[in-house]
């Protein structure tokens, strides 16, 4: 197809009312002018668009991934297969305006990148009066970005970006910044240059040159995605060669920083006329987007060995220690006294004498062990870091010596780069000291910022899709994680303020959402993410923190949202549920006695997002939990699981037993001395509920069983010092 230098509506199809249904049926599933639509278009025949995009646009963006039903939401996760991004993709033309909004909106902000199109649209449109308005740009391009980002033009920009930065040539450029986007003018110039190289027929133009500095990245990413192979680069005004590029009609020239920088210029050079300049300012916007995790390993890695003394060989030595140790902190942390005041200084004895256990248990033949019960852990499994590791550096982490209480700062590596510090903390005599301090501080700090984002993505069910923010590496993950309690032995970070929320938020941030005190699910850019639990309500030995994610958006009875929110409210606002006693007070099998009880989320639409809540229905009656969100994960803490004994689940206590103590799933008391349990079995949304209520109630020791019979399980009681289980 010729590319066309303007575009009118004249020419949209031959088939009116077949171009009519599908653009109402888009503008109306996205809330879009169709009007927009049209002109969009039309203005995709006028781009200079190389075949191997289009195909990637084909087949990353057109293509409806099949939507994920979520059963706490009553909803689902995923795109309308009536979309505009559907609508567009049916012609040449629009898929080519996909390509370019693909680059623009997976770049900038939805107002930049609006107000940019705008002034393409109306620099190529021969009827001015048909051109839509910023707004109404805007609106459609709000329509197609969450399907854009899986178009990967960030990924080759940060491509570029890698590649510049750890070019010998480049080291004075300060190209290690973050990569940065044009100017709407200088795009729009760039834009028309491609445009005017690519024409078949009267086209004069032999070539052109865009001379930058910070924009230089996305600009050499544009140009390939623009013609389909990269342009030539050279260095400075004296255009030292960087990279040859035979096929290329385009040059990008990288200048010096400092005064060079300020411009960024294309150069059009014809056949039949001079060379025409057009120049803009060169913006230090940098240009955000989501990319993948190998890239982003690349990034991290980038970044931490840039600092003072830090050695790539030294962090790959201390990783799987430092791993190791992290989650063994997180894992066997106390309970927060915060959360509840009764936590005394006798519970956390019993939480003492319960890591004392498990860790004397680990010497004892498997044969000779009394029944297996294990902690729950909020880590789904070794594996799952593993992976994710693999998945961002491209190599295999090795667990394997790492569970002995190694020092690390006795490792080779790390003795070799960090030994030698002479800071007021470290003293060594005739040592080198870190331009901004201590080097052992420096070098934990990265060490720190590589595990917590290692474990914070290990959260991620399936992560091999997934993307991550492009300026998350530039983020400091939460202070809590980074203070130090000397320098003397083994040095790692003081961990008595940590709160596994902040790894939490840290796996969140990383991939661009926002997780406030309310939240409970959110969409951003394509990707929408929420807890696992609250989908499975299900109590297994590892995973209570893993995070669910699926490409689309939210939505909830026909239409899409950003958000989910808790919707607390205090106990003053629930109303109570009056349930029949159940008919024994003691059980000696395991049973559900409260078949009459349902645990149910209620959804309630608001203002851009969903608010849910827990309920337990009884019949007609409703009782509204009034525990905000945050307390589903602190249930999970210090709580025992009991897996298969080896013995059949329904065998009855021993003759001698009078049997367990019952205790209701709502609004639980603590028990006396003797064991109580609540018996729900087979009901994953009751046995929920009944941690959750144990929990609030101030019972942080709770036995749940998963599989093994009763005698076994009041062996266990006995064993963690527990007096409450749950069938």
């Amino acid at each position: 197809m010729s590319i066309q230098p303007a575009w009118n509506l004249d020419t949209t199809s031959t088939s009116t009312i077949q171009v009519a249904k599908g653009i109402l049926h888009a503008a109306t599933t996205d809330n879009v002018q169709p009007l927009c639509i049209m002109a969009c278009e039309q203005f995709g025949n006028t781009l200079a668009i190389s075949p191997h995009t289009l195909r990637k646009i084909e087949h990353s963006v057109l293509p409806t991934p099949q939507s994920a039903v979520l059963a706490f939401l009553k909803g689902s996760v995923g795109y309308s297969k009536n979309d505009c991004v559907s609508y567009l993709g049916k012609s040449q033309a629009g898929v080519q305006f996909l390509a370019l909004a693909s680059t623009l909106i997976t770049s900038t902000d939805k107002f930049e990148a609006a107000t940019s199109l705008h002034a393409m649209l109306v620099g190529t449109a021969s009827d001015k009066t048909l051109v839509p308005t910023v707004r109404q740009v805007k609106d459609l391009l709000n329509s197609i970005e969450p399907r854009c980002h899986h178009s990967g033009f960030t990924d080759e920009v940060i491509g570029w970006h890698l590649l510049l930065a750890r070019h010998p040539a480049l080291q004075g450029y300060l190209i290690e910044n973050e990569p940065c986007i044009p100017n709407g003018q200088g795009l729009a110039n760039m834009v028309d240059a491609l445009r005017q190289l690519s024409r078949i027929g009267a086209a004069d133009v032999t070539k052109l040159s865009v001379r930058t500095w910070e924009s230089a990245a996305w600009t050499i990413a544009f140009i390939k995605w623009s013609l389909g192979y990269p342009p030539t680069i050279t260095i400075g005004k004296a255009n030292m060669s960087l990279l040859e590029s035979p096929d290329s009609r385009a040059t990008v020239n990288i200048c010096e920083g400092g005064k060079d920088h300020q411009d960024f210029s294309v150069t059009i050079y014809s056949s039949i006329r001079g060379p025409s300049e057009l120049v803009t300012e060169d913006w230090d916007v940098p240009a955000v987007g989501l990319i993948s995790l190998e890239n982003y390993g690349q990034l991290l890695l980038d970044k931490c060995c840039s600092r003072p003394y830090i050695e790539k060989q030294a962090l790959e030595e201390a990783i799987p220690y430092s791993l190791d140790k992290m989650m063994r902190s997180i894992s066997d942390r106390h309970f927060p006294e915060q959360y509840n005041g009764a936590y005394s200084s006798a519970a956390s004895q019993r939480h003492d004498q319960l890591l004392g256990r498990q860790m004397a248990l680990k010497n004892v033949p498997s044969a000779l062990r009394p029944v297996k019960w294990q902690r729950v852990s909020p880590f789904r499994s070794r594996g799952a870091v593993a992976a994710i590791y693999r998945h961002l550096f491209q190599e295999e982490l090795c667990f394997s010596s790492a569970e002995d209480e190694t020092d690390i700062c006795s490792l080779p590596q790390v003795a070799f780069t960090i030994g030698d510090c002479c800071c007021s903390k470290c003293g060594v005599v005739g040592g080198s000291l870190v331009q901004d301090g201590c080097k052992k501080e420096c070098f934990f700090d990265t060490l720190l910022q590589i595990t917590i984002d290692v474990l914070a993505l290990s959260l991620y069910d399936c992560p091999g899709l997934l993307q991550v923010s492009s300026q998350a590496v530039s983020r400091t993950p939460a202070s809590s994680f980074l203070y130090y309690n000397g320098y003397e032995g083994d040095i790692w970070p003081d961990l008595t303020d940590l709160e596994y929320f902040d790894l939490l938020n840290r796996a969140l941030q990383l991939t661009g959402h926002d997780a406030g005190e309310d939240w409970i699910m959110s969409s951003f850019k394509g990707q929408a993410v929420w807890l696992s639990i609250y989908e499975s309500q299900l109590c297994c030995r590892g995973g209570y923190l893993s995070l669910s994610w699926h490409p689309g958006l939210i939505s909830h009875d026909g239409d899409y949202f950003d958000g989910v929110k808790d919707d607390y409210k205090p106990r003053g606002f629930r109303t109570s549920v009056v349930t029949p006693s159940p008919p024994h007070t003691r059980v000696r099998r395991p049973c559900n006695l409260f078949q009459n009880l349902k645990l149910e989320w209620d959804v309630f639409k608001t203002e851009g997002s969903l608010r849910v809540r827990l309920s337990v229905r009884d019949g007609p009656k409703t009782y509204h939990l009034s525990h905000m969100n945050r307390r589903l994960l602190d249930v999970f803490w210090d709580t025992v699981l009991v897996e298969h004994c080896g013995h059949a689940p329904t065998t009855e206590l021993v003759t001698s037993h009078p049997g367990i103590k019952i205790t209701w799933p709502v609004d639980a008391e603590p028990p006396d001395t003797e064991v109580n349990a609540v018996p729900v079995d087979g009901d994953d949304g009751l046995r929920f509920l009944a941690l959750l209520s144990l929990k609030s109630a101030g019972v942080w020791r709770v036995v749940f069983r998963d599989g093994a019979c009763l005698n076994c399980c009041l062996e266990v009681c006995k064993d963690v010092g527990s007096s409450m289980m749950i069938l």
